[in-house]
């Protein structure tokens, strides 16, 4: 579907006129170039066309980070060379230091700008004003591995140490790097992926991207470019400069503390300082690339706001007696950042009559339809026997199959996932795009943590560290000692080295890593090593398959007697399930829609349902619990939600109001915080079948609450 879709839009490119002029123009490099009216997805399609025609990075300059990151995204969709420069996220002259990620992301865009890789960077304007070091620097800080080069493990360590990465066993988290024999890791800064370095002797045999956290590489690739941690790297030098360019005196604990290695929160504002001549983001373009300001009105606001702020913030700052530097030496002004490319394009948001050398490229936003799912298939109908195309895009596959199954019965319309920020029209070439937010109101990012969990094993050695307790399941309770490589019988081979009971020791072959399992054990209590030819590991593998055995009998018999019972099969989803779930303000981890799928079957089924859902807070089980309780209640059942404690069915009650409020379904609750007049009414509405979900603590366990269904 995306593909047609961009087939519609190239298109709908094709019969503007203005297009086909501005094309031309690009091409043979007639600049300045002036725009109006592209917005969201629509400038993001006419970006990633004029970046092919585009001899060098092509630079785009927004009005905040927000709109920065949902260009960036949808820019993703038609092109995978798209980076984001961020502003630092800390407000000026407070003391407090941007996070880790961010100095990592800048510093990594830098290094690929320097070393003149073709890219669309996206920025904002607070970013984009910023002084940056000089991009020679830069690329005098870079180095580049590829397969077949050679590599200094030596050089490479020392230089990653100067670089800001620590060195540890076993990289887990970003800023470290690992290196054991002929395997290098190193985690960067602001990317998901580390990369793994595999050599033999000086040669650089393999390079591959994995996860930190399971250690399971995804893809190889053919080099790999190293840079700094931050942008700045506070040598001798770098502090000399700074000390010479530093307005007066009083700072002397900043630059004893850049000396000494100390941390030093707001050590950013310093940067432009460590250089006699700064750069701005445009001076790490080629000469054939270009820049777009987007929404010159816009800019100039921005602008006018952020000098105002950081003025105003720089003379608080002051009275308290902090040691800092000037708002001017920190950034360049609007006008000069942008007569300094000649090469650049600017887009406004309104056309004037008067405005001859603009070329129109006019897109209308997206439309509301509020969750009014009958009035969505009134407008797509008309629109449809208009002669419409209709694309509907939703943020996950999951959710892009719920509105399909909705929109069914519709003809020119189709739907897909892809994250879009937004919709738009195009009246001219007859298109209209629909994101789901604009089907369902606002939806919600989930946090990225929750975005990456994954359930996998834990992979066997590569995820214990030296000290950590094993099971073997020939010798029992062990300590991990590390892996060591041993010459015998005339050949070398990497073996596990485990500790025992009585300080004995055993090499077990790296190929019967298998047979090794992490001891999970009760917790604060450290179990004794077993020993080596002792008794009490066959003792204890004896208990537990007797314990094994009786508990498995007693399963037979409940599991055969729960096999010949029979329950309620409650129908299969319809319109209004569907619906309830396509509002679901957050994208589903796939566990989440495993288990979902899991328990609608269960529930579909005449066995009774036996099923416990486990997971951390935060991590989309009263979902999966609401999900179910709509079921039932579509099926003609009433629900009780049984919880710990008064507050969370405070909270829970709250949350299936809001989540069911556009679906005729009543919520009732029954705990010490309702009044003895909603209790009867909440009592008597069970009883009639007017309720058909209450919530509330052991309450509801109570002999005078009687459910009509």
């Amino acid at each position: 579907m995306l593909n047609q879709f961009k087939s519609s839009i190239d298109r709908a490119l094709s019969l503007n006129p203005d297009w086909k002029k501005l094309r031309n123009e690009w091409s043979a490099g007639v600049f300045p170039i002036q725009v109006s009216g592209i917005r969201g997805v629509w400038t993001a399609l006419i970006l990633s066309k004029l970046a092919d025609l585009t001899g060098g990075p092509l630079l785009v300059v927004t009005g905040d980070e927000q709109e920065a990151k949902a260009l960036s995204r949808d820019l993703s969709l038609f092109t995978d060379r798209v980076s984001t420069f961020p502003w630092w996220g800390t407000m000026l002259y407070r003391g407090v230091s941007p996070q880790a990620a961010i100095f990592g992301k800048r510093a990594s865009v830098l290094a690929e700008l320097a070393a003149g890789e073709r890219r669309i960077v996206i920025t904002s304007i607070r970013a984009a004003l910023g002084l940056l070091p000089p991009p020679a620097e830069i690329r005098k800080s870079l180095t580049t591995l590829k397969i077949g080069g050679s590599i200094n493990p030596t050089e490479i360590e020392e230089r990653l140490q100067r670089f800001g990465y620590n060195r540890v066993p076993r990289v887990s988290v970003p800023g470290e790097f690992a290196l054991r024999g002929e395997v290098l890791d190193v985690a960067p800064l602001g990317v998901s992926e580390a990369v793994r370095i595999v050599f033999a002797w000086d040669d650089v045999e393999e390079i591959r991207l994995f996860d930190p956290l399971t250690q399971i590489s995804s893809e190889s690739i053919e080099q790999i470019t190293l840079h700094p941690l931050r942008e700045v790297v506070w040598d001798t030098q770098r502090v000399e400069v700074l000390s010479e360019q530093l307005p007066g005196e009083g700072f002397e604990d900043v630059l004893d503390a850049l000396k000494t290695g100390r941390e030093l929160k707001g050590e950013e504002l310093f940067y432009p300082l460590a250089f006699r001549e700064t750069a701005t983001l445009q001076d790490y373009l080629a000469d054939r690339s270009a820049t777009v300001f987007l929404d010159s009105e816009r800019l100039e606001i921005a602008e006018t706001n952020m000098l105002k702020e950081y003025r105003e913030l720089f003379a608080a700052a002051l009275e308290q007696g902090m040691e800092i530097p000037s708002p001017d030496t920190l950034i360049t002004s609007l006008d000069s950042f942008i007569s300094a490319r000649k090469r650049r394009m600017v887009s406004r948001t309104l056309r004037n009559e008067e405005d001859e050398n603009i070329y129109s490229l006019p897109c209308e936003p997206g439309r509301s339809f509020f969750g009014n799912i009958n009035f969505l298939k009134e407008e797509l109908v008309t629109l449809a026997e208009n002669g419409f195309q209709i694309f509907v895009f939703a943020e996950s596959e999951s959710q892009s199959q719920r509105i399909g199954y909705l929109l069914r019965d519709l003809e020119n319309v189709q739907v897909g996932p892809a994250a879009l920020s937004a919709g738009f029209m195009l009246s001219d070439a007859k298109i209209l795009v629909i994101q789901e937010n604009e089907i369902f109101g606002r939806r919600k990012r989930a946090s990225s943590s929750v975005a990456r969990a994954k359930s996998t094993v834990i992979e066997s050695f590569v995820d214990l560290d030296p000290g950590d307790l094993i099971v073997h399941i020939n010798y029992g309770i062990g300590r991990f000692q590390g892996i060591k490589r041993i010459k015998a019988g005339g050949a070398e081979r990497d073996y596990i080295t485990l500790q025992y009971g009585d300080e004995e020791t055993v090499f077990i072959p790296i190929e019967q890593v298998n047979l090794i399992q992490r001891y999970i054990g009760q917790e604060g209590r450290k179990p004794r090593l077993d020993r080596i030819g002792g008794t009490s590991w066959e003792k204890k593998k004896n208990r537990v398959k007797k314990s094994v055995a009786d508990l498995a009998d007693r399963l037979v018999k409940l599991y055969a007697r729960r096999q010949t019972s029979v329950g309620y099969a409650f129908p299969e989803d319809d319109d209004f399930q569907i619906s309830f779930e396509a509002a679901f303000p957050y994208e589903e981890t796939v566990d989440q829609l495993s288990v979902i799928e899991e328990v609608k079957k269960d529930m579909e089924s005449p066995k009774p349902m036996d099923r416990l859902v486990c997971g951390d807070v935060g991590y989309g089980k009263t979902e999966i619990a609401m999900r179910a309780a709509f079921k039932a209640v579509i099926g003609g059942r009433q629900v009780a939600y049984l919880c710990p404690t008064t507050i969370l069915a405070e909270q829970h009650h709250e949350s299936f109001t809001e989540r069911f409020k556009r679906f005729p379904v009543t919520v009732g609750m029954l705990s010490r915080f309702v009044s003895p007049a909603e209790k009867k009414k909440v009592l008597q509405g069970l009883q009639k079948g007017e309720v058909d979900v209450v919530i509330g603590t052991h309450r509801i366990l109570s002999k005078d609450v009687r459910f009509k269904n």
